[in-house]
């Protein structure tokens, strides 16, 4: 597979992954469960400047990342095919 072949399918995975969490935190109770997530994993909080232990700022910017990473896929504009 070259690479090009590779991004792409990269890119119908992550489209995969973005139309089910859509799905998933699109419901009333995932909508809670999402709120419940970016209060728990710190999104609005800066990492640095709580502590100045390295180990603990890398810990919190771990928890903050996977909200991150949801947010980013929830914005994601996929193409609904299937």
């Amino acid at each position: 597979m070259n690479r090009a072949e590779q991004i792409k399918q990269n890119e119908d995975v992550n489209d995969k992954i973005a139309l089910a969490m859509q799905h998933l935190f699109g419901s009333k109770n995932g909508i809670v469960v999402l709120d419940d997530l970016r209060q728990f994993c710190g999104y609005e909080i800066s990492s640095v400047g709580q502590d100045y232990d390295v180990n603990k700022v890398m810990f919190r910017e771990g928890q903050r990342n996977v909200y991150v990473h949801i947010d980013k896929m929830l914005k994601r504009k996929v193409e609904k095919n299937e």
